[in-house]
Formats: C-alpha cells, structure tokens, sequence
C-alpha cells in the first residue's frame, strides 16, 4: 500500500513496480490522483479514509504523504503483528 500520490508517493510507486512489485495499491486524499497513479502503474485505488481497513492482509506500507501527524503507528500495527506470527515486523523510516 502505498499512501500518497505526490511526487514522492509517484517515484516511490514508479520504483516499486520497477522492482518487481505485482500488487500496488495506491491511497490519496485526492482519490484522483491516487486513480491515476494506480492505473498508469497497473494498480489499483482505495479510499483514502479506508485505508486501515486493508492492514491486515498488507505486507509492505509506505506512507509519502504530508500530515499533521503521524499516519501510522506502532499501536496500529500491534494486533495485525499479533495474529500473523510468521510476520518478523516493520521497518519504520522518516524522511523530514
């Protein structure tokens, strides 16, 4: 999953696929931009206010978009962690 659709979001996505990356989904408070992005890559769009929704059957998420706060935590990710135990973890990286 891939949150945002900016210019960060869009090298990020376009680095993944070239990577390998089968299945991108792309979220943006802009559903259209996050629409576009994920059609031009051969991804798919989701809501961006459903986005947590999708956690549980993720194994990569990368968070480009600007916010006032932090867009995921470790608390979110706790009970995901919790019910899949061959999951090692995460790695969180901020870039400011």
């Amino acid at each position: 999953l891939l949150l945002g659709a900016g210019e960060a979001g869009t090298l990020v996505a376009r680095s993944l696929k070239a990577r390998g990356v089968r299945d991108l989904t792309v979220a943006n408070r802009t559903a259209s931009r996050a629409a576009q992005l994920a059609a031009e890559l051969g991804g798919r769009s989701v809501d961006f206010s459903g986005w947590r929704d999708l956690l549980p059957g993720l194994d990569i998420v990368v968070a480009c978009a600007a916010a006032p706060s932090r867009l995921l935590a470790a608390d979110d990710l706790a009970p995901i962690m919790a019910a899949r135990p061959t999951w090692k973890g995460f790695l969180k990286v901020s870039l400011v």
